[in-house]
């Protein structure tokens, strides 16, 4: 069954996020799922497999531009989220949160202040559905697609 993970979390200090944070929200996604499960992340990190997940990039409020990035304003939530296609990798999310409240990004400490769940089945999603001849794709953010076998 789809489901998505909506965390907002708070720094407890200052610090430099690159201009394309999806990387950083890859790597909090496998360090959080390394908690529990190493198997898991280590499936997501293996390349030239498909990956029923997705994440965004970090969304956060910055005191200032930097040359190389932002400085992240502590004192606002920084909100990311994590999709799954299967129920194996939310489960084990779920565990990880219920093992520890927080989470290390570079120097700091982000404690998490609330996380929504949400999922649908494959059943609802077809329900709601309706049939197209074509569609359009707008990337608001810097996407990724890995090539399989290559």
């Amino acid at each position: 069954m789809p489901v998505e993970f909506e965390l907002e979390a708070y720094a407890d200090r200052e610090m430099t996020m690159p201009r394309f944070t999806g990387s950083v929200a890859r790597g909090i996604l496998l360090r959080l799922l390394g908690r529990v499960e190493p198997r898991l992340s280590q499936e997501l990190h293996e390349p030239n497999i498909r990956k029923a997940y997705s994440v965004t990039p970090l969304i956060f409020r910055s005191r200032r531009r930097l040359q190389d990035g932002y400085l992240l304003d502590p004192a606002y939530p920084l909100r990311l989220r994590f999709r799954f296609l299967t129920d194996g990798y939310a489960r084990a999310l779920l565990e990880a949160f219920q093992s520890e409240d927080r989470f290390m990004v570079y120097e700091a400490f982000l404690r998490i202040a609330s996380i929504r769940v949400s999922s649908r089945s494959y059943e609802e999603l077809l329900s709601d559905s309706k049939p197209s001849e074509t569609f359009r794709l707008i990337f608001k953010t810097p996407t990724c697609f890995s090539a399989l076998n290559k």
